[in-house]
């Protein structure tokens, strides 16, 4: 709740210029790019791994250990809002407003059990998003073709050095 001297008029204002001070630079794909392109590259690997594609960076994925399991079937990744805010931003898909405590995306790899196809789905706080990495999802299912998202992706990641990925 608001001090009782504050009217939700007065506030407004407020929040607006804080969330242009500090998150609106994250709606910048570039900017976000910058800030969380290696996680992208590590994104990257473990989205290519799932779909049974080499890695697409120069180093050793940091979930790979010798003698581990093969095909991990989850990977959790935690963060703040100002980690998921410019993840969102630089997926193309940005929360507009600051995210809520509690904000999630969720990338899934999804492979057609009869013909095999992968595709990519992104769901933001429950919502599967209908527009990502510049791409316009498929129908209600919000499904990416994987040979669309890749090229896409692989742009807005970085190696983990902060160096552009080889072939980008």
């Amino acid at each position: 709740p608001l001090p009782p001297h504050v009217t939700p008029a007065d506030y407004a204002p407020i929040a607006r210029a804080c969330h242009r001070e500090d998150f609106e630079v994250f709606e910048q794909e570039e900017a976000a790019r910058l800030y969380v392109g290696p996680f992208l590259g590590e994104l990257l690997d473990t989205v290519r791994h799932a779909a049974g594609q080499p890695p697409a960076r120069s180093g050793p994925c940091t979930w790979q250990k010798p003698g581990g399991p093969r095909e991990p079937k989850l990977f959790l990744y935690a963060s703040h809002d100002y980690g998921v805010g410019p993840l969102a931003a630089a997926l193309g898909a940005p929360f507009g407003t600051w995210p809520d405590v509690g904000s999630f995306l969720l990338l899934e790899v999804l492979r057609h059990a009869a013909s095999g196809e992968v595709s990519l789905r992104l769901t933001r706080n429950s919502e599967v998003v209908p527009s990502f990495l510049g791409l316009q999802a498929a129908g209600a299912g919000g499904m990416v073709p994987w040979a669309d998202a890749m090229p896409q992706l692989a742009a807005r990641a970085l190696d983990s050095d902060g160096s552009p990925l080889p072939g980008s």
